[in-house]
């Protein structure tokens, strides 16, 4: 059976989405339904960090999976390159895993905390990305959410139900905790 999943036609089917969701979180939370509120908090980093992606100039459209805006293309690569550990050689330059959304997000802030601009593209970045440096620890607190996360999912049925039912309230809370702060910085990229 082939689905087809509809994405937000606008900004209030959007809202109205987000709001759905949020709701869910929290009801899904205050049940003890911690895998449904893991879920919804970790679509929430990943939609957040598309959406930075978008207002940063990486990508063209929200939903894409490399950087895809021809004004743009080579100055991202050149930053995340810079900024980020991997070898040009031999890494693909995407976004399909949040863990690459991250990592760019991180390597433009770190990038504009220290650059010189060159043109307007480059100063325009380092002016929406004034002030962010504050974000680095949460995109650091949220790599190692995200490594429990998939430790817990990726081979949930070899876990100790006791252990996980331990710590996973805790762990639900802290990534909702981080996913509002990278929201935050979400709408900062947007206002600017």
């Amino acid at each position: 059976m082939n689905t087809t999943i509809k994405t937000v036609e606008d900004n209030m089917d959007k809202y109205y989405t987000y709001k759905t969701l949020i709701e869910k979180y929290q009801r899904s939370y205050e049940e003890g339904f911690y895998f449904e509120s893991l879920f919804l908090v970790y679509a929430m980093m990943e939609d957040r960090l598309r959406s930075i992606l978008y207002h940063s100039k990486v990508t063209k459209k929200k939903e894409s999976e490399k950087p895809n805006n021809p004004e743009t293309k080579e100055l991202m690569e050149n930053i995340f390159f810079q900024e980020t550990p991997h070898n040009k050689e031999t890494h693909e330059f995407d976004f399909k895993s949040i863990a690459e959304k991250r990592e760019m997000v991180e390597a433009i802030i770190k990038w504009s905390q220290k650059v010189d601009t060159q043109n307007q593209i480059e100063e325009d970045l380092k002016i929406q990305y004034q002030d962010t440096e504050k974000y680095l620890p949460v995109l650091e607190a949220m790599k190692e959410w995200c490594s429990y996360r998939n430790k817990l999912i990726h081979a949930i049925f070899d876990k100790n139900i006791d252990s996980i039912n331990l710590e996973i309230k805790e762990k639900v809370a802290e990534g909702f905790f981080i996913a509002k702060e990278i929201s935050n910085l979400a709408n900062k990229i947007k206002n600017k």
